[in-house]
């Protein structure tokens, strides 16, 4: 019952007209940053589509360069080359602010590098090796930013929540309040207007002589 929760008083009513004017600031802030997230949603998710994209298309450009070598060269040199190919690849993952959100920063340093004497082997082997490097680098770059997309829709979601309890319950109930303290202060007043006009016929029946 609201009369059991709220009273029917002036001060009822200012903190109700207050926490009323806090609860619109913030449904604006979320519907601000709902609104930021969502531009760098639709960007992010421009160039991740971008990435996989290439990232598919070193895939097969690899596989074939190196089809092409095994049959030109033979799989056994490939094979002896692979050997000598040593990954010095290190990845540092830390994290930064998007919008807002705690998403990874992935840094990479070194790389693939070939213990192997060029002269000794063909250019179609070296296509092939660099062409994987790169591919490395590329899904490195893919993963920072399909693991930045999640985590983004994860704070749309608790963004939605959240408005959605301020649109369909806070701001409800505090409108439901005021009204109900507002039409008590109302009714309040029609008694204290109707008493002091009471009274006032008294007072003059009084001095009249009840004329």
């Amino acid at each position: 019952m609201l009369g059991e929760k709220y009273k029917t008083t002036r001060s009822q009513l200012l903190e109700l007209k207050k926490r009323r004017e806090l609860i619109r600031r913030g449904h604006d802030v979320l519907e601000r940053k709902r609104k930021a997230l969502v531009a760098r949603f639709l960007a992010l998710l421009k160039t991740t589509r971008e990435l996989r994209r290439e990232v598919n298309a070193v895939t097969v450009n690899a596989y074939r360069k190196l089809e092409v070598a095994n049959a030109v060269d033979g799989s056994l040199e490939v094979a002896s080359a692979s050997l000598a190919v040593k990954s010095r690849l290190s990845v540092e993952v830390s994290r930064k602010r998007l919008a807002g959100v705690v998403v990874p920063n992935v840094r990479h340093g070194g790389g693939i590098t070939h213990d192997y004497a060029l002269i000794g082997t063909s250019a179609r082997v070296d296509e092939a090796s660099m062409e994987f490097a790169l591919l490395v680098e590329l899904i490195l770059q893919l993963a920072e930013c399909e693991v930045a997309l999640r985590k983004i829709l994860e704070e749309l979601g608790k963004i939605k929540r959240r408005v959605n309890a301020l649109e369909h319950v806070k701001i409800p109930e505090n409108e439901e309040a005021l009204r109900f303290v507002e039409a008590g202060l109302a009714e309040i007043e029609r008694d204290n207007f109707f008493r002091l006009k009471l009274v006032k016929k008294k007072i003059i029946q009084a001095t009249t002589g009840g004329k």
